[in-house]
């Protein structure tokens, strides 16, 4: 198996996610003694949006891999270091299910506190010991934890800034971007950084692959909003009264009867489909698209940039590029 693709990008997409899902299958079996906790983090994992799309290349399952493989081309694949992340971020995954109301059915039948410890088991618990056995410099182990616990805790704080915008209509383009880099961005920065540190990168050029990772994640979570504001059927973010880069940008550009008209609008856009087309419809005005299309591609002028200082060696260097360009929306 190799560490990054050569022709058949699909084909080695998928065999990496199947060898990573399986190995993190194995290490919860292996690690969690109580039957009701190993079946619940199995089935966060089988529900995951990671074992729903074998085929599309996902940050926490292949950045650690392609990151080590453009430090180190031709080395095995990092899949035990894949593993640690891909349940991380499945922890991650299944705690913001739970604020967004979005769980599967298992864990919708089941107590919250349930799925909480069953989160922070996948995200806090089961990573850190993948880490501390993984057969790499002594030194190196204290270097991923250190990674690992600083970027852990952006998340969380990038998480809590999201849900105290829920509903509002005061929220900035600035404290959405604030939110958006912490809870996507610091995961994979994480996931990048990891990979380079494990492959034996040096300091600056493990910064350089978290810092290209935190903006390639800030570009996904971006892509994603576009896609469910304009897209999905459900039109999640409006539902749930998520403020997302697209609404804040409207909402500050707004006059202040316009911006109580559109604050109105959103509300009303949480339970009735009306109101939903009609901010759809709004949001597509040039006069709103242009900020936020500004903030997708500054991140990702930012994100080659990063990659350009890292000085990642090909096949994998052409990969980490591609990745730039695909989660770059236009509309």
């Amino acid at each position: 198996m190799r560490g990054a693709p050569d022709a058949d990008r699909r084909a080695w997409t998928e065999t990496i996610s199947a060898a990573v899902l399986a190995t993190a299958r194995d290490i919860v079996v292996a690690r969690t003694g109580e039957a009701a906790q190993r079946e619940a983090m199995l089935t966060a994992l089988a529900v995951g949006r990671l074992s729903r799309h074998p085929g599309r290349m996902s940050a926490p399952v292949h950045l650690p891999i392609l990151c080590g493989a453009a430090v180190r081309p031709g080395a095995d694949p990092a899949i035990e270091l894949a593993a640690a992340t891909t349940l991380l971020w499945t922890g991650l995954e299944l705690y913001d299910d739970l604020t967004d109301g979005d769980l599967a059915p298992y864990f919708r039948a089941r107590p919250d506190f349930d799925t909480v410890f069953t989160a922070m088991g996948l995200a806090c618990v089961l990573p850190p010991a993948i880490l501390a056995d993984l057969p790499i410099p002594e030194g190196s182990h204290r270097r991923l934890h250190q990674l690992s616990s600083t970027r852990l805790l952006q998340a969380f704080a990038g998480q809590q800034r999201d849900l105290h915008h829920v509903g509002r209509a005061d929220v900035t383009p600035d404290a959405v971007a604030r939110a958006v880099r912490g809870k996507n961005g610091a995961p994979s920065a994480l996931f990048a950084a990891l990979g380079a540190a494990a492959a034996g990168a040096s300091e600056s050029e493990v910064d350089a692959y978290a810092c290209y990772g935190e903006e390639l994640g800030i570009l996904a979570q971006y892509q994603s909003d576009f896609w469910e504001l304009f897209y999905d059927p459900a039109v999640r973010d409006l539902a749930q009264g998520n403020r997302t880069m697209q609404i804040a940008s409207a909402l500050h550009l707004a006059g202040p009867d316009e911006r109580a008209a559109l604050g109105n609008l959103l509300d009303r856009a949480r339970v009735e489909p009306d109101a939903r087309d009609e901010v759809r419809a709004l949001l597509r005005r040039g006069r709103y698209v242009a900020p936020w299309q500004d903030a997708v591609h500054t991140a990702a002028r930012a994100a080659l940039a990063a990659l350009d200082a890292a000085r990642p060696h090909e096949p994998a260097a052409a990969v980490l590029r591609d990745l730039v360009h695909e989660r770059t929306p236009f509309c």
